[in-house]
């Protein structure tokens, strides 16, 4: 779940100095499944408004995953349970769904606005909101790739970092904890 500030931290100010620029191809790479998938939808305005534009989330992510096997870049993808055996981060898990509830919330107030500010403001909000069935179409995506895949129930950080090492391959992610694993092949941040 990340180390709070981390991120942009790095990449505000050291992005130059700590990060090297590379050209990955002709490796195996461990991709966080879920930060990837919200990577892309996210930063690719995919808008969720009235329930999702799932062809455009697929043709994104199919786009990026058939680049990385043009490359001879052999993803590995794990989709975190975010679930945790000890529950340390409950209240992290309940502070995101009320976030999201609140946005939820006023996107549906919205509604009462003119026309115009309606859709503009409804654009805004769903943009931050990732549609309910995203994970089946990365789950179908990778399908159709022949990408491997596998779900885990509960947090997994710690087993990608593992399974990285013991792959011999980088991580691909957007969580900050992977900063602080020792990462033989190293850690890409999205």
């Amino acid at each position: 779940m990340g180390v709070k500030g981390l991120t942009s931290f790095v990449h505000d100010d050291c992005l130059n100095q700590v990060f090297d620029h590379i050209k990955l191809h002709n490796t195996l790479l461990l991709i966080d499944g879920f930060s990837f998938l919200h990577q892309v939808h996210f930063n690719h305005n995919i808008q969720c408004a009235f329930g999702g534009n799932y062809d455009q989330l697929a043709d994104k992510l199919s786009a990026i995953l058939r680049l990385m096997l043009k490359c001879h870049i052999k993803p590995i993808v794990v989709l975190d349970g975010g679930e945790d055996l000890d529950d340390r981060k409950f209240n992290t898990r309940l502070e995101r769904i009320g976030k999201r509830q609140e946005q939820i919330v006023h996107l549906n107030q919205s509604t009462i606005c003119s026309p115009s500010q309606q859709i503009s403001e409804a654009q805004s909000i769903a943009k931050n909101i990732l549609p309910i069935m995203a994970y089946k179409v990365l789950e179908d995506v990778l399908n159709e790739l022949g990408i491997i895949y596998f779900p885990t129930i509960f947090e997994a950080d710690y087993e990608l970092v593992c399974l990285a090492n013991r792959l011999d391959c980088p991580l691909l992610s957007l969580d900050s904890d992977f900063y602080v694993y020792d990462l033989k092949q190293g850690y890409i941040s999205i």
